[in-house]
């Protein structure tokens, strides 16, 4: 079995491409599947192709999903191989080594503004319409937005109210 150990972050996946060497003429089907047993809640594994060939060369791709909820640590994962067609049992054990790492925390926004009209006549009024769009993968709270304006333009009102200062729309 090659490799040893993966590092995935909570909430992601990772995989590994697993091979298994034979030898004196091993021609069987191989079936994979991982022992779960003291492994926590949140670890979800699935291979492809399952069960694999010798026409594939006895390889398959071991996918891991992390849940939030893992707990960072370090984990040995049994991954058992094993014939799928005689009555004889050749299972292989592998342990792989599992290093769940802290999820990066990403604050980031979006902010699209947009105007209606497009073009304002002199006196005219203009009013903004402010999308904001949380594209990172923590909540986002107390939040302020500041626009810095024009000191040429004259603010009349927000609507809810906001609070307008040395040029700043807050």
């Amino acid at each position: 079995f090659t490799p040893s150990s993966i590092y995935i972050q909570q909430d992601k996946s990772g995989s590994v491409t697993i091979d298994v060497s034979t030898f004196f003429g091993f021609s069987e089907d191989v079936i994979f599947e991982v022992d779960t047993l003291g492994l926590p809640d949140g670890l979800a594994f699935s291979f492809k192709p399952n069960p694999t060939t010798n026409l594939m060369k006895y390889q398959t791709k071991l996918t891991i999903d992390v849940a939030l909820e893992v707990p960072v640590n370090t984990y040995r994962v049994v991954v058992v191989a094993k014939n799928n067609t005689s009555s004889r049992d050749l299972s292989v054990i592998h342990e792989l080594i599992l290093h769940v790492q802290k999820r990066v925390s990403i604050y980031k926004t979006e902010v699209c503004m947009q105007s209606s009209p497009e073009t304002v006549d002199e006196e005219g009024i203009v009013k903004y319409r402010i999308q904001i769009k949380n594209v990172g993968n923590e909540p986002l709270t107390n939040n302020t937005l500041i626009f810095e304006l024009d000191p040429n333009l004259e603010f009349v009102f927000s609507d809810p109210a906001g609070s307008y200062a040395n040029g700043e729309l807050y």
